[in-house]
């Protein structure tokens, strides 16, 4: 009865394997730049930018330092051997500039540490492996466009990726929980060794699979003239968690003062099993029209009396109880419908729940959406509806590309509605009631646990 069904995909976990390739280089390099001093850094930033070939003249002056500043330089950065000079000439390794400026930008402070970041850490790896590593086609025309519709394209795929992330090394999970609860939705290098228990060169292998799983980022802070390590969540997925924990301005009132309209439990579905109840024993009368129902006035007037309610609100249950094939009318008479008895032997929780599927998930467009928009008023216990109505809304984020990179921006962004409500209440999700003749509302038990 009135039930839903799910298709459930089973999709194929990510693998990454580290073994696959040389990342051992890749770590040396990483704490090879970690070790220089920023002024250093700053230079073969700089350096990146000059022509493969050169001379020791035109480099001491693109870099605007002396020749003394120029030679300790080339000294500090020698153990990368990204330069060869002979004589006055100073030719820069492709090959090596190409291994090393992935993990260099990271310590330009611009660096955005997300999204674009990845393409370029994907690049490190040849690209026959990433289709084994992240469960792509090997026919697909771009990697990324393919790790983007999968991963990336919403949070809740992404927050989904990172759950799935199959490792044996259980502090891979520990570390991405600490991320995701953590201040800023970043950690301290001695606050990862810590929850991790690795240090070192493990920590470092831990750190580069956590970055190819797009799970978190190894940042780089100026901190008195040397480098602080600080591991943080993707910026995207950040920036949409941190807004999505601001909490609307909902007026504070005196919670104790709120007059509930029944005082009872999820009081549609109660409500509805006492209409079915009287229709049993009680004559109702009705029909329907094209443009939907007619009842008598004695009817109506028999629910408002056993139910103590208004005439708006008997006749949405008759209506409603019709719809749900809990009643139907035969020959200008209301009686239960063969559905009933089954109906009327669930609890009320069931009940509850029945009508949430029947009528909230089958009859609102973007439910889940909706949904997310609650999660602001799980704590907040009664808050006026029209504040609900005015601060509450629900889109879907969808990855976007902007100027200034990768967002997660609300696409079809619609607010709530009186409807919304009349719905939510219907469903079991919230209660009404009144503080000073306004109209306020709260979740019931089942809308907290659907919503957190």
């Amino acid at each position: 009865l009135l039930e839903m069904q799910f298709d459930i995909q089973i999709q194929k976990k990510n693998r990454v394997d580290l073994s696959e390739y040389p990342f051992e280089q890749d770590l040396a390099h990483r704490q090879l730049l970690a070790s220089l001093r920023p002024v250093t850094i700053k230079l073969l930033i700089e350096l990146f930018y000059l022509c493969s070939k050169t001379t020791l003249l035109k480099l001491k002056n693109a870099l605007d330092v002396t020749e003394n500043e120029l030679k300790e330089f080339i000294n500090e950065i020698a153990p990368f051997n990204i330069l060869s000079i002979e004589g006055e000439t100073v030719l820069i390794d492709k090959d090596v500039k190409k291994k090393i400026e992935c993990f260099l930008e990271k310590f330009d402070e611009d660096f955005s540490h997300g999204i674009e970041y990845f393409q370029s850490l994907l690049k490190q790896v040849p690209i026959n492996l990433l289709p084994n590593w992240y469960s792509l086609p090997r026919s697909c025309d771009s990697i990324f466009l393919s790790l983007k519709e999968k991963i990336f394209h919403t949070p809740s795929q992404y927050l989904r990726h990172l759950q799935n992330i199959e490792s044996d090394e259980p502090s891979v999970q520990i570390v991405i929980q600490a991320l995701l609860s953590a201040p800023n939705h970043e950690l301290k290098l001695n606050q990862i060794e810590l929850i991790s228990g690795k240090s070192g060169f493990e920590l470092e292998k831990l750190v580069l699979f956590l970055e190819f799983n797009f799970a978190a980022v190894m940042c780089y802070v100026d901190h008195l003239g040397a480098w602080s390590s600080v591991l943080k969540l993707p910026y995207e997925l950040s920036c949409y968690l941190n807004q999505q924990s601001v909490t609307p301005p909902f007026t504070p009132f005196a919670q104790n003062l709120v007059k509930p309209d029944r005082g009872i439990p999820l009081t549609f579905a109660f409500d509805l099993s006492q209409v079915l109840r009287l229709a049993k024993i009680h004559t109702l009368k009705g029909h329907s029209t094209a443009d939907g129902f007619v009842y008598d006035s004695t009817s109506i007037l028999k629910l408002e009396q056993n139910l103590a309610c208004n005439e708006n609100y008997a006749t949405r249950l008759l209506t409603k109880a019709i719809e749900l094939k809990l009643l139907e009318i035969d020959q200008g008479f209301i009686a239960p419908h063969s559905q009933s008895d089954q109906w009327l032997l669930y609890s009320l929780e069931k009940q509850a729940l029945s009508l949430y599927k029947a009528i909230w998930i089958q009859g609102s467009h973007g439910i889940k959406q909706i949904e997310k928009g609650l999660q602001t008023l799980i704590r907040k216990g009664w808050v006026f509806a029209e504040e609900v109505i005015r601060y509450v809304s629900y889109g879907k984020p969808i990855l976007q590309r902007t100027r200034e990179g990768y967002s997660y921006d609300l696409t079809d962004q619609v607010g709530m509605t009186a409807e919304h409500l009349d719905l939510l209440f219907e469903s079991g999700l919230i209660e009404w009631g009144s503080f000073e003749s306004k109209r306020c509302l709260r979740l019931t038990e089942l809308g907290k646990q659907i919503t957190s």
